[in-house]
């Protein structure tokens, strides 16, 4: 699908990256940048930095850098086109397509999330205007509790008993049938080879994405057959990966990071109910164990987690994975445990929303107090208690936060009456055992790493050689990217970093051939495109050249440290942009200047081979030249003060 160009920019100018990433971050004003976690690394500090007014975000735990449509393609994995398409919906862009564009030649996943959203259309007619619907699943649904709004609000459907309704109706509106078992919506009979529904005879569930699209779909069963599953699920897809889906997530996100904490629960009525009884917050894994990508993506709404798991034996087993992963990620667990043969559904519908607001306030613990009530029974012996040490220990090992960890260590020494340094010593060593294990799989894991894509720009530690000129096009390039519009004094003129460069590079060709790629796009693209020139950098060249714009962005207006591996002397390093521009200008020339004086001793000891007395015209002409050279260099070293040659 091909994107108009006025269309691209229309969505670049009413983007807004801080509106964009805090649907993912929860950023924080500081001075002229928006804060946060970063969503790519696990930290506790702050390192991912947004810049409105540029339109770029700089995380510096991962190196990550860019616009808003490739933070969308980092993070969702989306392709340049639904970046553009997600921002387009965001802002209520029309997106035209281009004479000789169709619907079969629309990116892949765009199609599969287009289906996707259909089919939750569909389910939800059925559910509420099909006769079937209305006396089956309708009838499910107000037997639960659940309102209309609510099924309306969360897209609830139902597909029918027929075996292949839904694909029937889908390939009569054109759809593929490739998409169609791509989603998981439907599958192939193995004896009569027909596509028939995934879904047939089932409630749905909708699980929408963070951007509100449908990634996939929840199904419980409503007949009783002994053999067939209670739930199914979607099947991973590109737009659907269960392990780093939540369910209700798209509606609680604001609510979860207004009030501090996430309630995790198990199953979708769940959520439904906790939701239709104001409880806003709450958010469940997707027809899996919770897992660590789940995890990961709560911290990025909230540091405490409250575990809301049915109170039977399987909720409380399930209860006890969930506190491992949730310390390893440097979040908060906490844990509320309903009265045996309760589930957060089934309390509400019995007592009501205040009376388990209540019980809330007065349950919620502590996952120590929770394990230790757990396995430490009143009138414990020694051996049970030792053994209860020994399993907390490790958990408390997990806590990455050194003073978080020793607070933790506290609380358990008073709860089990033990002595704090015998537990200390417990904790250190399993935290010792730990990383020994860590480094064991990161060591695999470096072994059997393919490095795919070499970076345009060599680590600050690395001894390759770095070509001076190209230290010195890398300055020039960084100064345009950042500063185009800001004003300086060079030479008695007040005058833009841009217009200051065009007068200098806007013709000369640079030796990298990374460097000239961005050279070339920013002076053509940057008087016409301004707004968007930058992102359309990021956004459309290559991989390699987009990186080394990323490396650029962001950076303080100082004399590169990559200058010190040449020996230039920096002393302007945190001088105002006037002075910094007037350097770069000047070790820019002098390194062409440099360069120019290389190339023509070359052609001049050429040229003695054929005329050893130097009297032919050309030999005459390539002096005259390197003359004019040696000038030229000695006023610029002499500016300078830094003479080298």
């Amino acid at each position: 699908m091909r994107i108009p160009e006025h269309v691209k920019d229309l969505i670049y100018q009413a983007t807004d990256i801080v509106d964009v990433v805090g649907d993912y971050v929860q950023l924080k004003k500081k001075g002229a940048n928006y804060w946060g976690l970063s969503p790519f690394r696990n930290e506790r500090t702050p390192s991912f930095s947004v810049h409105r007014e540029k339109g770029i975000y700089k995380d510096f735990s991962s190196g990550k850098g860019g616009t808003a449509v490739g933070f969308l393609m980092e993070l969702e994995g989306y392709t340049y086109t639904e970046a553009l398409l997600h921002l387009a919906r965001k802002y209520n862009i029309e997106v035209p397509l281009e004479e000789g564009d169709t619907a079969e030649r629309s990116d892949a996943r765009e199609s599969l999330s287009a289906l996707n959203n259909y089919a939750a259309r569909w389910f939800h007619t059925q559910l509420m205007e099909s006769a079937e619907g209305k006396s089956h699943a309708q009838t499910y649904f107000r037997e639960r509790g659940f309102t209309e709004e609510t099924l309306t609000r969360w897209q609830l459907g139902y597909s029918p008993e027929s075996w292949d309704a839904f694909t029937q109706h889908a390939l009569q509106q054109q759809y593929q049938e490739k998409f169609l078992l791509d989603t998981g919506l439907s599958l192939r009979s193995e004896k009569t080879g027909n596509l028939l529904d995934r879904f047939h005879g089932r409630v749905m569930f909708p699980i929408l994405d963070i951007t509100g699209k449908v990634a996939g779909f929840g199904a419980r069963i409503l007949g009783t057959d002994p053999k067939a599953a209670k739930y199914l699920n979607s099947p991973d897809s590109p737009v659907y990966n269960k392990s780093q889906m939540l369910y209700g997530l798209y509606f609680a996100r604001q609510k979860i990071r207004d009030q501090g904490r996430a309630i995790l629960v198990e199953g979708y009525t769940d959520v439904l109910a906790l939701h239709q009884a104001g409880i806003q917050t709450a958010v469940a894994s997707c027809g899996t164990s919770l897992v660590e990508d789940q995890v990961r993506i709560l911290g990025r709404y909230t540091r405490e987690i409250v575990i809301l798991y049915d109170g039977d034996s399987p909720g409380i087993q399930a209860t006890r994975r969930a506190i491992p992963l949730i310390l390893a990620q440097g979040l908060t667990p906490r844990v509320l445990h309903l009265p045996e043969g309760h589930d957060p559904d089934s309390y509400l519908k019995q007592y009501g929303p205040a009376a388990f607001e209540t019980y809330a306030v007065e349950h919620t613990q502590g996952f120590l107090s929770f394990l230790v009530q757990l396995l430490v029974p009143a009138g414990s012996d020694t051996p049970v208690r030792a053994r209860a040490a020994e399993e907390l220990a490790e958990l408390v090992a997990l806590i990455p936060d050194a003073i978080a960890q020793d607070l933790y260590l506290q609380e358990l020494a008073g709860l089990l009456r033990l002595e704090q340094d015998l537990l200390r010593n417990a904790v250190q060593q399993k935290t010792h055992e730990q990383a020994t294990r860590l480094q064991k799989r990161q060591a695999r894991e470096h072994r059997n790493q393919v490095e795919t894509v070499q970076p345009a720009i060599a680590p600050e530690d690395s001894q390759v050689t770095v070509n001076p000129l190209e230290v010195h096009e890398r300055e020039i390039l960084r100064l345009l990217i950042n500063y185009p519009q800001e004003m300086v004094e060079y030479e008695g003129r007040t005058l833009s970093v841009f217009e200051l460069m065009t007068e200098y590079v806007s013709e000369i060709t640079f030796g990298s051939e990374i460097y000239e790629q961005i050279r070339q796009y920013f002076f053509i693209y940057y008087p016409q495109r301004q707004e968007a020139t930058l992102a359309l950098m990021q956004d459309e060249l290559p991989q390699p050249v987009a990186y080394a714009v990323n490396t650029l962005l962001g950076e303080s207006h100082h004399l590169s440290e990559h200058w010190q591996r040449i020996d230039v002397n920096t002393p302007l390093k945190d001088a105002n942009l006037s002075a910094v521009v007037d350097q770069v200008i000047l070790y820019y020339k002098r390194a062409r200047y440099l360069r120019m004086q290389q190339e023509l001793l070359a052609s001049l000891r050429a040229q003695q081979e054929g005329d050893p007395d130097g009297h032919a015209p050309e030999t005459l002409v390539l002096l005259q030249r390197s003359m004019k050279l040696d000038v030229l260099l000695q006023q610029v070293s002499s500016q300078l003060k830094n003479v080298v040659y």
